[in-house]
């Protein structure tokens, strides 16, 4: 099948000049990293827009998605539309305009399927994966430190699930205060989640929350481990699970 092949030096090797830019667009194209490589966008921009039934984004090399937009806008890095896609790139996002909304790492549309995170997501502030219909399993790690704006007590979400699909986590995510390591419905979790003070571990609206593994970190300031607010949930914790409280 077609395939794009991407050679840059590892950041703004595009460059999108206007709003709502796209950086690679792939219909039912695989696209191969040969070396790290950046896609620089502004508001709502987009870095490699993928659709389509190939596997896509495949290489261990490093995306980084440069944000150079309105702060109060937000950008995303891999926006996948309806397909099942396992992606194993690294991704950083770099802000450098302070962004107040929160730049996305993964963005997942779909009526079907999943999302298989390999790679590990970094940046200042933000969001690792956002779903829209599609069930997520991640084993990379997550990293975003800093609250969105410490003003507004805005959340960072390492994984967050609109709808009712479930999340399958073994990574290890890293977020600040007044944040949610992940938030969804039926959860499955066995990675570590560092969570900052008045922060939460697992938010839970509905279905069943296991815990397999890992050590669950929160702060101080009403933080929680996991927090449930659906009717007859069921919350287990498996040997070997840990959870430590400031």
């Amino acid at each position: 099948g077609p395939e794009v092949k991407l050679n840059g030096t590892g950041s703004s090797d595009i460059v999108t000049t206007g709003n709502d830019g796209i950086g690679v667009y792939a219909d039912n194209t695989k696209v191969t990293f040969e070396t790290d490589y950046g896609v620089e966008v502004k508001d709502r921009g987009t870095g490699i827009f993928v659709e389509g039934n190939n596997p896509s984004l495949n290489d261990s090399k490093n995306f980084e998605l440069k944000y150079s937009g309105a702060p109060t806008a937000s950008a995303v890095a891999f926006f996948m539309n309806n397909k099942s896609t396992l992606p194993t790139s690294n991704i950083t996002l770099n802000d450098t305009v302070n962004n107040t909304e929160g730049l996305v790492g993964i963005l997942a549309k779909g009526t079907a399927g999943d999302i298989n995170n390999q790679g590990n997501i970094t940046g200042n502030a933000g969001y690792g994966i956002i779903s829209e219909g599609v069930e997520v399993r991640n084993s990379g790690n997550i990293t975003l430190p800093n609250p969105l704006d410490a003003a507004s007590k805005k959340a960072i979400v390492g994984i967050y699930v609109k709808n009712g699909n479930k999340i399958t986590n073994s990574g290890d995510i890293t977020i600040g205060k007044y944040s949610v390591g992940i938030y969804g419905h039926q959860v499955e979790n066995s990675g570590n989640i560092n969570v900052g003070d008045a922060g939460t571990g697992i938010f839970s609206t509905a279905g069943n929350v296991d815990l397999t593994g890992g050590t669950i970190n929160v702060g101080t300031d009403q933080a929680a481990g996991i927090y449930v607010n659906g009717d007859n949930q069921i919350v287990t914790a498996h040997s070997g699970a840990n959870m430590t409280i400031a």
